[in-house]
């Protein structure tokens, strides 16, 4: 909260600060009725999957246009980084208006998975990775070094907590053919790679628009974790309150971009993260990976809680 405050009021955007917070506001705001409505699944099954696949495919195209409103302000790299997020929102969006198809339209209740959508889907962590390289702005040698070196130390150590807290889980359960076993693990495996070059950028460089956008990006892929996970075992569906963490991730990154228009492209050091605090953050991961691995002795797979079932037809409701 303290990193969207400063990001919001910090001068420098032609933006107002009021008319940032206006469209925080009521960005979060809908967010807040949609949660409601998805907790107490007002109008029941079919209804609520209605509300969670219209808000959720808003939420993507807020940020796109968001993004593409920021790539017309701007040139260079920075205009560059953000037609890569906004073609990998748009494909994102695809892949969410084929996965509301299958629900709202053919009245599956539940989207068939793996499916074409996946396609679409996977578009963003491509479209993401590309707009961090690009509107990272360390130049210098040295900079593009430590950015190496760090990303190997946090990408090891990610990849180990998401092993064992997900990717393992996912890789065990197998699934219903390969297939659905590759797509399973290429959601967390993508979400390691966005953190990781996320994360070493921001470590380097650091800039309102940036901290907003690694946070927006870190929100996205915790919740596509937390999908994998359910998905491995059988136990997602649509309605599930970890959808709002997609809508609270692309209201994020919307911000990001609204906040970068006009922003100066330059590097400079983080009045919230010391400079002695920068050279140790890449070995924070590394802490709590060695932290998240676990004896023999524990449980080998993560218990989900299983959601409330609805006796309706796959074909209908």
């Amino acid at each position: 909260m303290k990193l969207l405050r400063a990001a919001l009021t910090e001068s420098g955007s032609p933006l107002p600060a009021r008319t940032l917070w206006l469209v925080a506001g009521v960005y979060f705001g809908v967010v807040a009725v949609i949660g409601l409505w998805l907790w107490q699944r007002w109008g029941g099954a079919f209804a609520t999957r209605v509300v969670d696949d219209v808000g959720s495919l808003v939420g993507i195209l807020f940020a796109a246009g968001c993004a593409w409103w920021a790539a017309q302000s701007a040139g260079g790299r920075i205009r560059h980084g953000w037609l890569a997020m906004t073609a990998g929102l748009l494909g994102w969006a695809v892949g969410e208006a084929i996965w509301g198809y299958y629900e709202v339209v053919l009245r599956y209740e539940q989207a068939p998975y793996p499916s074409v959508a996946d396609a679409f889907y996977l578009l963003y962590p491509v479209g993401a990775a590309v707009a961090v390289v690009f509107l990272s702005t360390g130049n210098s040698s040295r900079s593009r070094i430590r950015l190496i070196l760090d990303g190997l130390i946090v990408a090891a150590s990610l990849f180990l907590v998401a092993w064992v807290t997900v990717i393992g889980n996912v890789f065990h359960a197998g699934g219903d053919s390969r297939l659905a076993l590759t797509v399973s693990l290429a959601y967390p495996i993508a979400d390691v790679i966005i953190i990781t070059i996320a994360w070493a950028s921001t470590v380097v460089a650091y800039r309102p628009s940036m901290g907003l956008l690694v946070a927006g990006l870190i929100i996205v892929a915790l919740s596509d974790s937390v999908f994998s996970g359910l998905a491995a075992v059988n136990d997602y569906y649509t309605g599930n309150l970890i959808d709002l963490g997609w809508l609270a991730g692309c209201g994020v990154l919307g911000l990001a971009a609204l906040r970068s228009i006009g922003e100066p492209p330059r590097e400079q050091a983080s009045a919230l993260v010391p400079r002695r605090a920068r050279l140790w953050l890449p070995y924070l991961p590394l802490v709590l990976a060695s932290a998240s691995h676990r004896p023999k002795s524990c449980p080998e797979s993560i218990q989900f809680p299983s959601p409330p079932r609805y006796s309706y037809l796959s074909s209908g409701y």
